[in-house]
């Protein structure tokens, strides 16, 4: 590139290319040219977009387009072109991901609930989950597996997720156990809100012994909630360690103390066992140490139970066979 002066033609020198990388120039035009700003500029009028020819000013122009406004912008949009589309075919990827993530929860959760309800509706039918034999090749493979089957039939999404999940099936004793479990923790967290914001409640506590001859109490909470008495089952707590009113006293305290026995508990409902009901060292007066207000009403339901078992008590072979009966856990 050459330019005609006074004292003659002014040639180019290459080496203002390794000095500014944007600096490119056309031999066919005889002009020079800033690259970032021919691409990105946003207006035309600047010489260095139509063509810079005065080489006798060349130094001083480089220096001031290099450290002008107009060149720093384009020169930043050069330096991203190409990056942006990148990123943005990462990040419509990754939102895809996450679409795609949130879809499988969804449908996750979807199935979580058909489990959860069939939890709920055995358990409020008093049916057993678990059959004797769980195999594929069994007839019968307990309530829960029979009900998911049957639910299948007429449930798509159940009916795939069964036959194509491999590691969670949700029918195993485990996972069955650690919904129940859930479930109970979510009543229990609804009923003691209720029982707190209740001014007062009574209890009925009653001690038996379940299949494995072990003894264990049952608790039921009475209270009022919006205007109504309701009953709440609290749950069986085991008493196999010791059966004595200083023993059920302690469980209870320990378990429900976080109710504010002391000052909302106004009724107790026990059998007619010295242990439950006596007003001296049975379970009634402990708790009315602590709890003066909570008056002591006999178990409506115990009499007919009581009676029969005194009236047993005087035939001897009635005596005889109940022993017989109570001892025969040990062998079986």
């Amino acid at each position: 590139m050459k330019n005609k002066g006074s004292r003659g033609n002014r040639g180019f020198n290459n080496n203002w290319y390794d000095k500014y990388n944007w600096l490119t120039g056309s031999e066919k035009r005889n002009k020079l040219y800033c690259w970032s700003c021919l691409l990105f500029s946003e207006t035309k009028q600047s010489p260095w977009t139509s063509g810079y020819d005065d080489l006798k000013h060349l130094s001083e122009s480089l220096q001031k387009h290099g450290n002008s406004e107009q060149h720093t912008h384009a020169s930043l949009k050069f330096k991203l072109f190409g990056k942006n589309n990148i990123q943005d075919s990462i990040d419509s990827a990754h939102v895809q991901s996450i679409l795609k993530h949130n879809e499988l929860v969804k449908e996750n959760r979807e199935i979580i609930t058909r489990l959860i309800d069939m939890i709920i509706y055995l358990a409020t039918q008093e049916q057993a989950f678990r059959g004797h034999n769980e195999s594929r090749d069994s007839l019968n493979q307990g309530n829960f597996r029979e009900l998911a089957s049957l639910l299948s039939k007429y449930d798509n999404k159940f009916k795939v997720f069964l036959d194509e999940s491999s590691v969670f099936t949700g029918l195993s004793k485990t996972i069955q156990n650690e919904l129940i479990e859930s479930i109970n923790k979510v009543i229990s967290e609804i009923i003691e809100n209720e029982i707190k914001m209740s001014p007062f409640f009574s209890w009925q506590v009653d001690e038996t012994t379940d299949i494995n001859c072990r003894s264990q109490v049952s608790v039921i909470f009475r209270y009022v909630k919006e205007g109504k008495a309701v009953e709440r089952f609290m749950g069986f707590f085991d008493a196999s360690e010791g059966r004595t009113a200083a023993d059920l006293f302690n469980l209870l305290t320990e378990n429900f103390s976080k109710y504010d026995i002391t000052n909302k508990l106004i009724g107790q409902t026990y059998d007619g066992a010295s242990v439950m009901s006596g007003e001296l060292n049975g379970l009634q007066s402990r708790v009315k140490q602590i709890a003066p207000q909570a008056l002591f009403t006999h178990c409506y339901a115990h009499r007919l139970n009581l009676i029969l078992q005194d009236a047993s008590t005087s035939i001897k072979e009635c005596r005889f066979f109940c022993k017989h009966k109570r001892i025969s856990h040990i062998f079986f």
